[in-house]
């Protein structure tokens, strides 16, 4: 019936009442997160140990951590052009992706 199928088109998802994150709109809902407001439990936040900002999904939060609070650049390798967080990464990747010896890595990255 058509009363039937407006009250779902009212109790969908997508008319719900969410809460809404920095970004979020133009993710679609997956079934794995909270729908409605009253689902969100306050343990399901993750807080940004550096300013105000929080989110539901702990690899957001990682995301905006390091793009947003982070003071060491990301270090290119010299033979393959990878992107890596620090210098002892970008020394075992040397050694062991590239098998290029230790005495030699210092040589490369300088």
């Amino acid at each position: 019936s058509s009363s039937q199928a407006e009250k779902e088109l009212t109790d969908s998802p997508a008319t719900s009442k969410r809460i809404s994150f920095p970004g979020s709109s133009e993710t679609p809902p997956s079934s794995k997160r909270p729908k409605t407001s009253e689902e969100v439990k306050p343990e399901q936040m993750y807080q940004c140990p550096y300013c105000k900002y929080s989110n539901a999904d702990v690899n957001r939060l990682r995301v905006h951590a390091m793009t947003q609070h982070s003071v060491q650049p990301m270090l290119h390798c010299p033979l393959c052009q990878d992107m890596l967080n620090n210098k002892i990464h970008l020394q075992l990747h040397l050694t062991h992706l590239h098998s290029v010896a230790p005495d030699c890595v210092e040589k490369l990255i300088m």
